[in-house]
């Protein structure tokens, strides 16, 4: 038995040593590694290989820009693409934008892409987490770089910004834990490659990775940390859900597929990682030791300014055979990065209210806004029976993550996902001098271009829209109802439209 933070709070966990299973079958749910899911997407008609010959100082950024902007497979997505020949990389390939689009992201997960339901059930199955399973031997291990060997330049990371200094690592899931629980947390972070052991991490001064450094820094330790590129789509998607101090996200995996993550512990550290992936890259966050970031075209849409960020020296990189580099794209959306962090935070808001308030229906996070932006819908007769109840859903949606606005409506909203629905809804029912909570200088990304930076603190001004009916006694223009056509006339119309277009087809129109 070995004691460890997998969950809320410290359990006993069961190291079970075994090989990594290798699956003899088509690809299907749960996709245990990236090359089941790309297999997936390509048995699906949703892969599209490039083999013409790509340059990493920006061709592989441009396509998958103009995949996310095509539509191809719906309004929010396009084709995932697999590059085969990479200008200098021989027997290199790198795959993006497969888990872009919020079908995608339920296919992933077993769930429906249906907005009304996908958060729902994505958060029902959170509630059945479990623990990780150690494995003895890996593919991510089949080739094992050390010392010297373990050199950046042979692996190809792409450009991303015309402006960009360095090539920077975007779809690397960072492994820290924390030094005396043992709780480990993952997360996406974006690494800059500064020289041929030497890379540059930004930290976040309000997430949890950061939190566990300054642990190290008071004493005065270097930070293990496991940086994973080409991970299973649920394992990406885990690194976006947040959740509470001492809980890893890795026991998310399990409650989502059903089974546990198979996890193997790194060369140098006692991280784990999973057996699965692509690239494992080990190092440690230097305590005293900088480099300088940006500029990078980050989700904020916007260059970062040049900063001072944390060094990592790397120590080992381990891998599979014939390797798949994965690349995210960031920058001006639409972008997977937008499309998985948006989605995932709508998630942890909605698990959050659900614990908090009764009355609450569903939410949405339009797919460019990357959680700053959320509408949350809720039960009329509760906002209308409870005191500012659409401040207090703002202020736990606050909790959660960082966001500059929140829009509360009630169930006359048709279609929260829709934009016309939901501007509906303030005309109608919202007033600036009453109806809009402003809560200023809350920390924030650091990112957002519109926040007074000058090298210090991120600073954001938040701010909550009430757009619900208001009690009795201030609701009198709401008793006269909505302007529809009679009820009967409309489900007689109802019955009738398919016929009618039917004709009109048949007209040759």
């Amino acid at each position: 038995m070995v004691s460890s933070s997998w969950g809320e709070g410290t359990r006993e966990r069961v190291l079970i040593r075994k090989s990594c299973r290798r699956r003899a079958f088509m690809p299907e749910f749960p996709f245990t590694s990236m090359r089941d899911w790309l297999q997936y997407l390509e048995d699906n008609g949703e892969l599209l290989t490039v083999n013409e010959q790509v340059d990493l100082r920006g061709g592989v950024a441009a396509l998958a820009y103009q995949s996310a902007r095509s539509g191809l497979y719906g309004p929010e997505s396009g084709p995932a693409l697999l590059f085969t020949n990479i200008k200098g990389y021989p027997g290199w390939r790198i795959a993006t934008n497969a888990m872009y689009g919020r079908h995608r992201l339920a296919k992933a997960m077993d769930v429906s892409a249906d907005p009304r339901r996908f958060y729902h059930e994505v958060v029902a199955k959170i509630e059945q987490a479990m623990p990780p399973m150690e494995v003895t031997t890996a593919p991510c291990k089949e080739i094992i770089w050390r010392g010297e060997e373990a050199d950046l330049a042979r692996i190809p990371v792409p450009f991303t910004g015309e402006l960009e200094g360095v090539p920077n690592i975007t779809a690397g899931i960072s492994n820290i834990r924390e030094p005396d629980t043992g709780w480990q947390n993952i997360a996406v972070r974006r690494f800059g490659v500064k020289g041929s052991h030497t890379l540059s991490e930004f930290l976040n001064r309000t997430q949890q990775d950061y939190m566990i450094f300054m642990r190290y820094i008071d004493k005065g330790q270097p930070a293990p940390v496991a940086i994973i590129i080409g991970a299973d789509p649920v394992t990406y998607i885990v690194s976006q859900i947040k959740m509470p101090i001492g809980f890893c996200e890795y026991d998310i995996w399990g409650g989502i597929t059903g089974s546990p993550l198979e996890v193997v512990q790194c060369e140098t550290s006692d991280l784990l990682v999973p057996a699965s992936a692509e690239v494992v890259i080990e190092g440690e966050i230097l305590p005293d030791e900088f480099e300088v970031d940006g500029p990078f075209p980050e989700f904020e849409l916007y260059y970062t300014i040049l900063a001072r960020v944390v060094r990592v020296r790397v120590k080992c990189i381990t891998m599979r055979k014939d390797p798949i580099y994965y690349y995210m794209l960031m920058g001006v959306p639409p972008t997977e990065g937008h499309s998985i962090g948006g989605t995932m935070i709508g998630v942890s808001h909605l698990r959050g209210l659900l614990r908090a308030f009764p009355g609450i229906i569903n939410l949405h996070v339009p797919h460019h806004q990357y959680g700053h932006i959320v509408v949350v819908q809720v039960a009329k007769e509760v906002a209308k029976a409870w005191s500012q109840f659409a401040v207090q859903v703002g202020f736990e949606v606050m909790k959660t993550a960082a966001f500059k606005g929140v829009i509360v409506v009630d169930e006359d909203c048709e279609d929260i996902t829709n934009w016309e629905f939901v501007l509906d809804e303030i005309q109608c029912k919202f007033q600036a001098s009453k109806d809009l909570t402003i809560i200023p200088r809350m920390v924030h990304t650091e990112l957002n271009p519109s926040e007074p930076w000058a090298g210090k603190w991120g600073w954001n001004d938040r701010f909550i829209i009430d757009a619900t009916e208001p009690p009795p006694g201030y609701d009198e223009g709401y008793l006269r109802g909505k302007g529809y056509p009679p009820k009967w006339a409309r489900e007689e119309a109802e019955k009738m439209w398919p016929g009618l277009l039917q004709s009109l087809k048949g007209a040759g129109r």
